[in-house]
Order: C-alpha cells, then sequence, then structure tokens
C-alpha cells in the first residue's frame, strides 16, 4: 500500500490519523510505503506541467523544490499568510513567496478539469502524458525514493 504523507513540511511527523494507519499496517505486517513528499501529485515532473498556460502552475513551478514537495496542489494555501494559526514551518518555507503570488497560490487550481475533480482526474497524466519518462520521474523525485518503492513490489512478486 502506498499512502501520501500529508507533510506540509520536511520534518513534520506524520498526523494521528496517519501513523495510526501506519501503525496499524505494520503490525499486520502489510507491506506499505509512505511517500516522502506530500502526495503523488508532488511527482508530477515540471516538464508535464509547463504545457499548461495557467497562471497557478507557472506560480507553482517557480517555487523551489523543496517547496513544491510539501505545497498541496490542488487547494493551494487555503489561509492567508497572516492567519493566527499558520504554522510557523511553513510560513518559514514559504517565506520567499510575494504577497501576490501568495494570493494566487492561496486559492487552489482552477484549471479545468482539475478543479472540480482534481484526485481522480489529475493523476491520469501520469498515465497519458507523454512527457513522462523514468528520467523526468527521477528528475522530480530527487531521491532514491522510486527505486524504493519498485524494489518494494518487486518484493512481493
Amino acid at each position: 500500500m502506498i499512502l501520501d504523507s500529508d507533510r506540509y513540511y520536511f520534518a513534520m511527523p506524520l498526523k494521528p490519523d496517519k501513523k495510526k494507519v501506519e501503525d496499524y499496517l505494520i503490525a499486520h505486517t502489510i507491506p506499505n510505503h509512505i511517500l516522502e513528499k506530500r502526495e503523488m501529485e508532488n511527482y508530477m515532473p515540471d516538464i508535464v506541467l509547463r504545457t499548461f498556460n495557467d497562471d497557478y502552475l507557472n506560480l507553482y513551478l517557480k517555487l523551489t523544490n523543496l517547496q513544491k514537495d510539501y505545497f498541496d496542489l490542488q487547494k493551494g494555501f487555503n489561509k492567508n499568510r497572516s492567519d493566527k494559526d499558520f504554522n510557523i514551518n511553513i510560513l518559514s518555507l514559504y517565506a520567499n513567496i510575494s504577497e501576490n503570488d501568495w494570493r494566487i497560490l492561496k486559492n487552489g487550481i482552477k484549471l479545468s478539469p482539475y478543479d472540480k475533480s482534481f484526485k481522480s482526474e489529475f493523476p491520469k497524466l501520469f498515465e497519458t502524458s507523454p512527457l513522462i519518462d523514468k528520467q523526468s520521474l527521477l528528475s522530480r523525485a530527487d531521491s532514491m525514493e522510486l527505486q524504493e518503492i519498485l524494489n518494494k513490489i518487486a518484493a512481493l512478486l
């Protein structure tokens, strides 16, 4: 089982519900992998996203790789920078974002069909885009994680 980490920043511990799932899987010896990045969408190669002429995605592409790793591509920041309950680690990670760019990235993706059915439609790009290949995926992953996942799958066969 492969699960999103749902982390908002690098050192963030798993949320209690995610940790509970992980503990259950381990206790029942169910093979699993929790993604290093926030969600599977954060593995989408930049080369694919550049094919869309969209202000939101163009701003996303300007983020550093670390910022992209933990950005919620679907929902955006979903808060104003000044919100009192905004986590300092998140604010620190995105400290270089201008107020204008923050306002755009705050609202989430508005690109049809991804705005209304993001979780079902966006991942299809991994299968349908001719720009996705081993090299583009490895370049976006920027770690050995994809190979680790393949090794875990191969061990099950």
